[in-house]
Formats: structure tokens, C-alpha cells, sequence
């Protein structure tokens, strides 16, 4: 499953399986919601790595070359 494009048949880990790509359209409410069970320890939010909003490329090409396990985070300010 990827939300960033469809998944290579050729990978390794593809043999035998099929691929999806995968995208949601975030709702006010819902993210509401997701925010609170976060802030209350029910839900764990995982950062793969943090990445200066100046080195947005990196964090692109981490992304497209990477087996990226969390979330990957631009920092824009303090």
C-alpha cells in the first residue's frame, strides 16, 4: 500500500501480491478527533525524521528512496 504512487510489481516484496495506492481527503471532524486520542495516549504517532522546511528536497527523495517506517516531518518554525 502507498499513498505517494503505485507499487512497483518488480519489488521483491510484491511477488505473489498485489498493490494499491491509497488516499484520503481529511475532514475537520475527523481530525479532530484523531488529535484527541493522540493528546490522551491512545494513539501513537511514530517520526521516521525531521527534516528543515530549507531541505525539502531531502526529505522528498527520503520519502521515494527510503523504506520509510513514521511519519516524515518538514519543520517550519519554532
Amino acid at each position: 500500500m502507498s499513498t505517494l504512487t503505485m507499487p512497483e510489481a518488480s519489488h521483491p516484496q510484491a511477488a505473489g501480491k498485489t498493490g494499491a495506492r491509497f488516499t484520503a481527503a481529511p475532514r475537520g471532524e475527523e481530525l479532530t478527533e484523531i488529535a484527541g486520542l493522540i493528546k490522551a495516549g491512545n494513539v501513537r504517532v511514530y517520526l521516521a525524521k525531521v527534516f528543515e522546511l530549507e531541505a525539502a528536497v531531502q526529505a522528498l527523495d527520503y520519502l521515494a528512496n527510503e523504506h520509510v517506517h513514521g511519519k516524515v516531518v518538514l519543520h517550519i518554525s519554532d
